[in-house]
């Protein structure tokens, strides 16, 4: 886990100011009563992070495994992924929709340096994605020689965020039967709506989170839709 705090409202001072600790939690036994207690126990920096790359390369390598033994399962992408590049700090991030994107697309504004940080903490969600679509650079925009240059010098990265609490996400912020409008997912809504409501009773027209998981479900569709 880690962990840094500031003493002061002062200007951040990285150096100076954060003291970042690190520790890992053990469950011991207790002999006297035969109950279980979580301990802290304290570790360096360079022992985190070798904990760390282990746990990473072990995930990897479990992921390569299963999409091995299920590549006939798994459909392939109909769309290229997004990938936005930063020049000057050598870097290209992966969007994957729900997963930080707004709060990463505010970032590579202040990082493109066409854009404040205060500024860009004002925006809101459309403002935001107006913004980075105009001033942060596609690696797709690049010539093809450049591109292949790109991936193999930069640091590339991505986030991943546990499945189910994405959907949920998902739902929430884009099919809300409270919202007003639906924006560019009206036609989804309305297709899941008609198609894949669990009471076909319910004449309100609210979509409910087992509608959308059963649109989900019928992965053909879905990935038509997308």
């Amino acid at each position: 886990m880690y962990m840094g705090s500031t003493s002061s409202n002062k200007p951040l001072n990285l150096k100076k100011e954060i003291r970042p600790t690190f520790s890992t939690s053990l469950t011991t036994n207790s002999s006297h009563n035969g109950s279980n207690k979580q301990v802290n126990i304290p570790e360096t920096e360079a022992e985190f992070m070798a904990r760390y790359s282990a746990l990473h390369v072990e995930r990897n390598k479990h992921i390569k495994q299963m999409c091995q033994l299920h590549r006939n399962k798994i459909t392939k992408m109909t769309a290229k992924p997004i990938l936005l590049v930063n020049e000057k700090h050598k870097m290209v991030y992966c969007q994957t929709p729900k997963v930080a994107t707004d709060s990463w697309a505010r970032i590579m504004l202040v990082l493109a340096g066409k854009t404040k940080y205060n500024d860009v903490m004002k925006m809101t969600h459309m403002q935001v994605t107006a913004a980075w679509k105009k001033q942060v650079k596609y690696l797709s925009s690049f010539p093809v020689k450049k591109q292949n240059e790109i991936l193999k010098t930069y640091t590339t990265f991505m986030f991943v965020r546990n499945p189910f609490s994405r959907l949920l996400s998902a739902y929430n912020d884009k099919f809300n039967p409270e919202q007003k409008s639906h924006g560019p997912f009206q036609g989804i809504y309305d297709t899941i709506w008609s198609r894949f409501r669990s009471n076909k009773q319910d004449k309100s027209k609210k979509v409910q989170f087992e509608d959308f998981l059963n649109f989900v479900i019928d992965v053909k569709l879905a990935i038509m839709s997308n």
